[in-house]
């Protein structure tokens, strides 16, 4: 791809965890909020049998379709983020995904994932194949989205001013 210049990426870990949590009835609002990453590419390793992981294919929650995403010990969930979808002039697709409520008869004790995180570095210049896109620094791009989704405070606070 063009524009992968510049210092090494920025990349992180974090272990995220939910308590022992209630079964839920079908039929009942069971999931958190839905959700996309900023970031490039985030690699999710999941536990076999504790479901609840789901996607909604495209970037529209106008009529959300949730597909369930099997958990295996022996795999690695791939999620394209925002920036790569950028990058990629749309081509590979940022999709909303969530974690719903086990339903009667699933595992309800404590869940754990651990999602990998890779975006370009602040200094790398996001260029499109096509120039579908203005081009934009990395660094740039996250503030665009911290500050759409969060506020212009939150951007500020990110950026250090």
């Amino acid at each position: 791809m063009q524009g992968v210049r510049g210092s090494s990426p920025l990349t992180s870990t974090e272990l995220a965890g939910q308590g022992t949590v209630l079964s839920l009835e079908r039929g009942e609002n069971s999931a958190l909020v839905s959700f996309r990453h900023f970031d490039c590419l985030t690699l999710l390793f999941q536990r076999e049998g504790q479901h609840g992981l789901q996607v909604c294919p495209g970037r529209d929650l106008e009529a959300p379709e949730w597909t369930p995403v099997p958990p295996s010990d022996d795999a690695i969930t791939c999620n394209i983020g925002d920036m790569l979808m950028r990058w990629s002039d749309d081509q590979l697709l940022s999709n909303f995904h969530r974690v719903r409520s086990p339903l009667p008869g699933e595992y309800t004790g404590a869940r754990y994932s651990i999602p990998f995180f890779a975006q370009a570095n602040r200094d790398v210049v996001i260029t499109t194949p096509q120039g579908k896109y203005e081009p934009i620094t990395a660094y740039d791009y996250l503030l665009e989205r911290i500050a759409a989704n969060y506020g212009e405070g939150a951007a500020k606070r990110a950026a250090g001013a």
